[in-house]
């Protein structure tokens, strides 16, 4: 059942940030119909590395939806679409701007059917500015906010952060947009509309930064207490070239540091930029497993930088239940869980691989349409 039994979203979204916001809305118990193209659907079905036959990204994102087929170009696909929406009670959409217009999906002409609809859009750059029509994704959305000149620096220059910042963060940013409207809607009876510019909420990530250099603060590489202009704040090599994160900002955390590294000296030098280059040698004198065992019980804010070898095996997340197994295909799978614990959350639901259009006929009998 879920906390969310009962609500109906409409997804007419593609690839990752409104699959992720829909995601987040199925394992907490929402109806989410997929709306995609017919034969091929949605691109994220082709993405990443096969599992028993589809797609592990597709899989992941998908799970606990039901995928309903229809032509947005022609009037009787439209005119599906309008019925499934006036049953919901949100929807869903990444297209450009001016897209959901022309295809008379817009939430003016939407919410005239269904005036309780909440209308969530997320997209590149919003729906108005200078950049609003232009394409991208999140790497893109990261430079453009200027999180890429902030950190993440290589040898060579800005480097690609490992995780969609933008997209998923978008994503859920998005989800709380949404379910605030529905909130309202349930008080006043009047839907409304969410807009989630990508490019926006990678700048929101980085905003405690940005607010401190338009109070006078420095900008770029190296400028932050939070992106290694700090020693108590950085990752260092050590001798098997694994790494460590050191997360020691507060003084109690670093006292304890040089505790565990058996440098007492350092305490005192925690804004010493010189104590850098110094931890930068110590902590290659010793293997990764070495100093974890050596700082073990100095609660001094340290982590290994972890594999997914090791990420999907460490006891932490395994206890968290933050893997859970799905079937798909031939088999099973196991993904990452919705990180959300309540006694109230059920289970994801952990549904069978969606085929394109597989619910449609089902759907579309349950909104009246004929076929």
């Amino acid at each position: 059942m879920g906390l969310l039994s009962g609500v109906r979203v409409v997804d007419f979204s593609r690839l990752l940030p409104g699959a992720a916001l829909t995601q987040l809305l199925a394992d907490l118990g929402a109806d989410v119909i997929k709306i995609e193209r017919p034969g091929s659907g949605d691109d994220i079905r082709r993405a990443g590395p096969a599992a028993h036959g589809s797609s592990a990204v597709h899989l992941f994102l998908d799970r606990g939806k039901r995928s309903v087929a229809l032509d947005l170009k022609t009037c009787e696909g439209r005119l599906a679409a309008t019925k499934i929406v006036g049953t919901a009670d949100a929807v869903v959409e990444s297209f450009r701007p001016g897209t959901a217009d022309a295809l008379g999906l817009s939430y003016e002409a939407l919410r005239e059917g269904n005036p309780r609809l909440v209308y969530c859009s997320v997209n590149g750059y919003g729906n108005s500015g200078p950049r609003a029509p232009a394409a991208g994704h999140d790497l893109n959305y990261c430079a453009y906010a200027g999180i890429l000149d902030f950190g993440g620096w290589g040898a060579e220059g800005p480097r690609a952060p490992g995780a969609q910042i933008a997209d998923v963060t978008g994503g859920a940013v998005a989800a709380v947009g949404l379910l605030a409207a529905l909130v309202s809607a349930g008080r006043t009876g009047e839907g409304t509309r969410i807009d989630v510019a990508l490019a926006d909420v990678a700048l929101w990530t980085i905003g405690i930064h940005v607010s401190s250099y338009l109070a006078g603060g420095a900008q770029g590489p190296r400028s932050s207490d939070l992106n290694g202009h700090w020693a108590c704040y950085d990752v260092y090599e050590c001798a098997d070239g694994r790494f460590i994160a050191v997360a020691a900002l507060e003084p109690r955390f670093w006292t304890k540091l040089a505790e565990g590294l058996r440098r007492p000296d350092l305490a005192v030098r925690q804004y010493d930029r010189a104590v850098i280059a110094e931890l930068r040698q110590l902590f290659r004198s010793r293997s990764l497993a070495e100093w974890l065992a050596s700082l073990e019980g100095y609660d001094a804010c340290v982590a290994p930088v972890q594999r997914f070898d090791e990420v999907t095996a460490d006891e932490q997340f395994v206890n968290n239940r933050m893997f859970i197994e799905a079937p798909a295909g031939t088999g099973r799978i196991t993904q990452v869980a919705t990180p959300l614990r309540s006694p109230a959350i059920e289970e994801p639901r952990r549904s069978a691989p969606i085929a394109v259009g597989e619910h449609t006929a089902e759907v579309l009998e349950e909104c009246g349409v004929e076929g």
